[in-house]
């Protein structure tokens, strides 16, 4: 079963929608640099607060490639201040370093061989079923040979740096496997924050300072420490972070196409205006983008984000709806 991950820009769509929650929405959007206060934390951790909503644009020199402007190369938040997350020294990487910081491509200068498990024992599920077999149904082949055909033949520019970051754990490493030898390799860096290292899946031990340990009630502790960590780490280096678990599928040559669309472009320019894309869900008057597919943010807004609320709101809280 081949499950679609159809990106929608969130902020775009709020100007549509005649509801209560509009006005949430925007205020969502605001916080990033008027609501809520930017924590400008020092490496001696002290801290003021600052509210500069200066713009940051991404332009191309003489040779073509891409510069980042210098509003968005200064980090205002410096390792080992963010808070509530554990500091560097605290990942000890697989021969007992401290302060480890894996290498996002690992998968690209090893990729895995694409292989197909054994047969399952007797009464178990059959594994690949034959095209139209399966829960897509004879329909539903029919949109998947859509998709390939679009991949293959279309013209559209896909020149982004996407990197996919996902949460998972040891228990989870058949799931990992199947990423590493499908649609991981074709993201520009990858992630795979784990309960323990191991230099064969890939999986990277990346602790938080949640009391629930690695547990699925520890969801909301785990991510904020991979914002970050991709923060510290990664933020000049992509264009983009995708965040999900590990049971996704996911498209990324339409994701990447998407992203590198004029539309994306043109919303990620405007000062106080943040990519923030993914499937859109409601929970009560609540709506949210769904981190079962995940959700997929600029560099911009990883910026504003780990600068703003990932300081400030709620920094202790525990629990599982991480996407909430």
């Amino acid at each position: 079963v081949v499950y679609t991950i159809i990106p929608v820009v969130l902020l775009v769509l709020t100007a549509f929608f005649k509801n209560p929650a509009r006005p949430y929405l925007i205020a969502y959007q605001q916080s990033f640099s008027d609501t809520i206060p930017v924590a400008v934390v020092a490496a001696n951790g002290t801290a003021t607060a600052d509210n500069d909503t200066s713009t940051t644009t991404t332009t191309a020199n003489a040779t073509g490639t891409k510069e980042i402007e210098p509003s968005l190369r200064q980090k205002l938040v410096m390792p080992g201040n963010h808070t509530n997350i554990p500091p560097p020294e605290e990942r000890i990487g697989p021969n007992g370093e401290k302060g480890y910081v894996h290498d996002p491509q690992w998968l690209l200068k090893n990729p895995k061989k694409f292989h197909i498990p054994p047969d399952p024992p007797k009464g178990g599920q059959e594994l690949c079923y034959a095209p139209g077999n399966s829960t897509e149904g004879a329909e539903g082949i029919v949109d998947v040979m859509k998709i390939r055909n679009h991949i293959e033949t279309s013209k559209e520019s896909r020149d982004v740096k996407l990197f996919c970051a996902l949460y998972t754990y040891s228990g989870r490493v058949h799931f990992t496997d199947a990423i590493s030898e499908t649609w991981g390799r074709k993201c520009d860096g990858l992630l795979f924050a784990s309960d323990n290292h191991s230099n064969e899946t890939g999986h990277v031990l990346l602790k938080s300072n949640s009391r629930r340990g690695f547990s699925y009630k520890s969801m909301i502790q785990r991510v904020r420490t991979m914002l970050a960590y991709l923060y510290d780490n990664f933020l000049d280096d992509y264009d983009f972070f995708h965040l999900s678990g590990d049971d996704v599928f996911m498209i990324v040559e339409n994701m990447k196409e998407f992203l590198a669309s004029d539309k994306v472009k043109q919303w990620d320019e405007v000062p106080d205006q943040y990519v923030f894309a993914g499937f859109w869900m409601q929970m009560g008057d609540k709506f949210y983008l769904g981190g079962g597919s995940g959700y997929t943010i600029s560099r911009k807004a990883l910026k504003a984000y780990v600068e703003g609320p990932l300081q400030t709101c709620e920094t202790g809280k525990e629990g599982s709806a991480e996407d909430l």
